[in-house]
């Protein structure tokens, strides 16, 4: 590998590192310094899927587990079968679920658990967006991450990936270098005979 495609591949990797702890600390100080309204970040808006389970359905491709990680983002316009969150007045918690009927502005959604039924059908203004992107699995690494330990761990991991890549750099460097050494030791060679054979004749 060159040294200019590893820098590319370190470049990728720290910012997919730095991309997750940004985010993943942005939602949680929004989420401490104003626990009633959702996290936003470059144009999305963050929900945890809650405990009901109402959008569980194992096998089927819009399933969501409780503590899944929602980007939902405003649309012009919204189908049916797309996942949207929304959330009425007087509602305290915002609902994710899919649409299953559109009448006019008049939207009726439903949870694909087998045991829902379809929701009382409401405004197309109540919804907040349709779910892009789902973090599937967040509550876990949300919990693991939040430890000193795994803290202390994810710093280290940076620091350690940033020194490895340094270092890998600099043995490939080092190997071109020395390439180039033996490439000019045998050119200088050749040219010391060729001197030699003129000299003779």
């Amino acid at each position: 590998m060159k040294p200019r495609a590893l820098k590319i591949v370190e470049i990728i990797f720290m910012s997919i590192l730095g991309f997750i702890i940004l985010v993943l600390s942005i939602f949680i100080i929004q989420r401490l310094v104003n626990k009633d309204k959702p996290a936003n970040i470059l144009g999305f808006y963050l929900y945890e899927v809650d405990i009901s389970g109402s959008m569980y359905n194992p096998g089927h491709p819009d399933s969501l587990s409780p503590g899944d990680l929602l980007f939902v983002r405003k649309e012009k316009e919204y189908v049916v079968g797309d996942v949207v969150t929304y959330q009425l007045d007087g509602a305290k918690n915002p609902t994710t679920h899919k649409i299953i009927n559109i009448d006019g502005s008049t939207i009726t959604t439903q949870g694909i658990n087998p045991n829902n039924s379809p929701d009382v059908p409401f405004d197309e203004q109540f919804i907040i967006g349709k779910v892009q992107f789902v973090w599937y699995g967040f509550a876990n690494f949300k919990k693991i991450i939040l430890s000193p330990y795994a803290i202390v761990a994810l710093v280290i991991v940076g620091i350690g990936a940033a020194e490895g890549f340094s270092l890998i750099e600099k043995a490939i460097i080092k190997k071109q270098k020395k390439k180039e050494e033996e490439a000019n030791k045998d050119k200088n060679n050749e040219e010391i005979i060729v001197n030699q054979n003129t000299e003779e004749n």
